[in-house]
């Protein structure tokens, strides 16, 4: 790499502004689906799939916001639940 100040082959200058960043993300704690299921039996009351999908919208939502903010991915959520994985994204935003 260039110092700063210095040029390019094209002519631009090279500023120390323009190096590439790494980005440290912070480590995902993962969920096992037994944990999930777990979860729905126990906080939420509900047993499966099926239960899972006859709650009304305003609840699947919170519950759905309340799994993925401990851990599970909407992959995961969505073949536990039954509920599509677009859904579950929509929700996530």
């Amino acid at each position: 790499m260039p110092n700063p100040g210095e040029k390019y082959r094209d002519g631009s200058l090279y500023r120390e502004d323009h190096r590439r960043q790494t980005v440290r993300h912070q480590p995902r704690r993962s969920v096992s689906d037994d944990e999930i299921r777990a979860l729905l039996r126990c906080d939420f009351g509900i047993q499966g799939s099926i239960g899972f999908q006859k709650l009304n919208k305003q609840q699947r939502n919170e519950i759905i916001k309340s799994l993925c903010n401990k851990g599970a991915g909407a992959r995961q959520l969505s073949r536990i639940t039954g509920i599509s994985y677009g859904i579950i994204q929509r929700v996530k935003e």
